[in-house]
């Protein structure tokens, strides 16, 4: 199956907000605020930034598809490699790697994983809700990375979960 992703792979000169910055920039190259030298060296700076967050994106998108599979096919076990609990699943990434490596990606490191998602945890709080520390079977404990799956979902461009009492939306063509 293919991967959704919510990536987007606008280049920067048709990104809105990369546009407001760099006419900002200008102006002020112009009004002699700042010199042009300077301007298209914050330009360039904005632009490597902008590459960086969309790497780490593409990076979070890939572990969280991942997750969510995992869970879904089962390859991760509840108990064992998370807790779900209401819309939030708390996950043991260092217990979670190997299966997820076996069904999904391929992790060199369980600290890989750890900081992909630590790092798409500073970069997109609602979707990373906390770290704790958690019990899982066996009486292991583990840190686990506590994802709002509603969120996480979006981001990655899967449909929204189905619940027990939820009905599905009826298709276009069966709608008269």
């Amino acid at each position: 199956m293919s991967q959704p992703t919510n990536v987007s792979a606008i280049p920067p000169q048709q990104d809105p907000a990369f546009r407001d910055w760099e006419r900002a920039t200008s102006q002020l190259a112009r009004a002699g605020r700042i010199s042009q030298a300077a301007a298209e060296h914050l330009i360039r700076q904005l632009a490597a930034a902008r590459e960086r967050v969309e790497a780490t994106r593409v990076e979070v998108a890939d572990a969280l598809y991942a997750i969510l599979r995992g869970v879904e096919d089962g390859a991760l076990v509840e108990g064992v490699h998370f807790h779900r609990e209401h819309s939030e699943l708390a996950v043991a990434v260092e217990a979670a790697v190997a299966p997820l490596s076996s069904a999904h990606v391929r992790y060199e490191r369980p600290s890989d994983m750890r900081t992909i998602l630590s790092r798409g945890a500073r970069l997109w709080p609602e979707i990373f809700l906390r770290s704790a520390r958690c019990s899982f079977a066996h009486g292991a404990r583990h840190r686990a990375m506590v994802i709002d799956v509603h969120h996480a979902r979006r981001f990655v461009g899967m449909p929204p979960e189905r619940t027990a009492g939820s009905t599905p939306e009826p298709c276009p063509q069966d709608v008269n």
